[in-house]
């Protein structure tokens, strides 16, 4: 087999597009799809198809990709064998993060199903704010991360996943807690314990301007910076806390808090993938990431 056009293959497969390979590999463009589909037509199958923003790999794209790329680690080791000793001894990684609402639910699901089908790779989920996870992005520390709060950074891809749902919440036994639905006006009333943002408002934040735009003036009685405060907080006081659901969502069914009911306000927000814009995913990364999309578009996520 001749190594060039499984090596057009890989970089296209990493970059996403066939601009960004043939760049990165120093030739052109037109050179670079009439080698792959020559490539393609000689194997038989369909590895890659045009979604009208670049390339994606298919199902048959995905079986390959890992199978090419340790085909090539061989030949570059064959060329210098000095390398393999150290290649072999370095453990295989695989590293993605989750801002607060995320990573405990939809991550920890699709991460755990990643695994089963990697035994081999040393997985690890790591969980911040959406700027603690984009920071690793762009420093490669992380190769997917998926954020509720993006900077929308030139650096790093931002695509939408899912609307997410925030919830106020209090006390199982506070007086509130047996209101069968609550105003804006009620709520503003109450204290209010929330998430303060680092560098940029926070959802909850936002939620509260909302509420002043109304002309209401929301009683803020703690800001906190992690959601363990917030809910440590609305244990020991009669306020009440904002939250993603799913930070709240187990401590829910063990009775320690009630959701409450809230009508006439914007109670969603969204999470987004995050990766880099300036360096190639890895077969590990690009297989997560159709994971991620495949759930995304199948509706097979745990509930917001």
């Amino acid at each position: 087999m001749r190594w060039r056009p499984v090596e057009l293959f890989v970089a296209v497969a990493r970059y996403g597009g066939a601009t960004k390979a043939a760049a990165a590999l120093n030739i052109s463009q037109s050179s670079v799809s009439r080698q792959l589909t020559k490539f393609q037509r000689d194997l038989g199958i369909i590895l890659l198809k045009n979604n009208g923003r670049g390339f994606e790999l298919t199902e048959e794209g995905r079986r390959f990709l890992p199978k090419a790329e340790r085909a090539l680690s061989s030949v570059a080791e064959l060329a210098n064998p000095r390398s393999q000793a150290s290649s072999e001894s370095k453990a295989m990684a695989f590293v993605i993060a989750g801002s607060n609402g995320t990573s405990g639910s939809v991550l920890a699901s699709l991460t755990t199903r990643f695994k089963n089908r990697h035994p081999e790779l040393d997985v690890m989920l790591q969980s911040g704010s959406s700027k603690d996870v984009e920071e690793l992005v762009a420093k490669s520390e992380v190769a997917i991360g998926l954020v509720t709060n993006p900077t929308l950074s030139p650096a790093l891809h931002t695509e939408f996943f899912r609307k997410e749902a925030l919830a106020p919440f209090v006390r199982a036994n506070h007086p509130v807690a047996r209101k069968g639905k609550l105003g804006p006006e009620e709520l503003a009333k109450l204290p209010l314990v929330i998430k303060a943002g680092k560098d940029r408002p926070s959802r909850a934040e936002r939620f509260l301007k909302a509420l002043t735009d109304k002309g209401l003036k929301p009683s803020v009685f703690l800001r906190c910076d992690s959601s363990d405060s917030i809910k440590g907080a609305v244990k020991k006081n009669r306020a009440v806390g904002i939250l993603y659901r799913d930070l709240i969502e187990t401590a829910v069914q063990r009775g320690i808090f009630k959701i409450l009911n809230v009508s006439g306000v914007d109670l969603t927000g969204s999470s987004y993938i995050v990766y880099s814009n300036e360096r190639p995913l890895s077969s590990a990364a690009l297989e997560f990431l159709a994971l991620l999309r495949a759930a995304r578009e199948d509706g097979h996520l745990p509930p917001p």
